[in-house]
């Protein structure tokens, strides 16, 4: 049938996502602004709420010795990581249409889902199991940063570069400097 790939190539598609999934989780680990950026920016400024409401519990475990009440700390942790999810997810999508890579793409979609439905099923067990749900947030909190890792991880900006001028790098459609006057052929 005209259009259909060979048997060959469609077999290797969950091999190469896989193989896809395994570079750009361990390319990064040498980066040094990739792993500032997502330490700081991703896990302790954007998990503020999280924090927050997990060290109000320990102090008051610790020091005032009352009873703990934890349905803020679920609602931080429901909060926290739908919008990490959710900005990973799409912009892992949008990405991969760039780049004609249907297999992300789907991967970006169908995880993206299943954060939605998490996040909408997770609230109706807050109260009867919130040790569950809590534990459940921070799966999902790990799940959410390690996507945002994936989609970011061959982002330049967190990179170290050689500079547009240097003679073994720089973007090959820029006008070359200087000119040629004088010079005959």
């Amino acid at each position: 049938m005209p259009g259909l790939r060979p048997q060959s190539e469609r077999n290797n598609d969950l091999k190469r996502l896989r193989d896809e999934l395994a570079r750009r989780t361990l390319e990064p680990l040498h980066d040094i602004p990739f792993i500032t950026y997502i330490t700081l920016a991703i896990i302790l400024f954007g998990g503020l709420g999280v924090w927050v409401e997990g060290f109000k519990i320990i102090y008051k475990i610790l020091v005032t010795n009352e009873c703990i009440e934890v349905s803020s700390l679920i609602t931080s942790i429901l909060t926290y990581y739908p919008a990490v999810l959710g900005a990973g997810c799409l912009q892992l999508v949008l990405s991969s249409f760039n780049k004609m890579d249907k297999d992300m793409a789907s991967f970006g979609l169908f995880v993206f889902v299943g954060g939605l439905l998490s996040v909408v099923i997770l609230p109706f067990f807050s109260e009867k199991f919130p040790g569950l749900v809590i534990f459940s947030g921070v799966v999902w909190s790990i799940f959410a940063v390690w996507i945002w890792w994936i989609t970011n991880s061959d982002d330049p900006t967190f990179r170290r570069m050689p500079p547009p001028d240097a003679a073994s790098g720089g973007d090959t459609k820029r006008d070359l400097s200087g000119d040629l006057t004088g010079v005959e052929t």
